[in-house]
C-alpha cells in the first residue's frame, strides 16, 4: 500500500509491522562471501568543509562518567506485592518521576 501525506507528517507502526527474524543458513554463509560498500568522500565528492569535525554542528565542552546512585530495595514483592506497587508508586511519585 502507497500512502502520500504532505510534510511534515508522523508514521507511528505497531511492533508486529517487522518481527525481526534469524537469517537463514544459505544467507548466512553469502553474507561472509559478500564484500561491504564503503562509501567515503572519495565516493561521495563533498564539500571537506561540510563533514567530519570541520562539518560537525556539534561542539562536545565536556567529557564525563555520571555519578551512579544506589539502588533502592522496596517492600517485599512476594509477600505482599499489591503492598510493594503501592510503595513504589509513592516513592516514584515524592521524587517527580510519577504524576497522577
Amino acid at each position: 500500500e502507497i500512502v502520500e501525506a504532505p510534510l511534515p507528517a508522523m508514521l507511528t507502526v505497531v511492533r508486529e509491522l517487522n518481527r525481526p527474524r534469524y537469517p537463514s543458513v544459505p544467507m548466512r554463509l553469502a553474507s561472509q562471501e559478500s564484500e561491504v560498500k564503503v562509501w567515503n568522500n572519495e565516493t561521495l565528492k563533498l564539500d571537506v568543509n561540510a563533514i567530519g569535525l570541520k562539518g560537525s554542528p556539534t561542539w562536545v565542552s565536556r567529557i564525563f562518567s555520571p555519578q551512579r546512585e544506589m539502588g533502592e530495595i522496596i517492600g517485599d514483592g512476594v509477600h505482599d506485592p499489591e503492598g510493594t506497587a503501592n510503595l513504589l508508586i509513592d516513592r516514584l511519585i515524592s521524587k517527580d518521576l510519577l504524576a497522577l
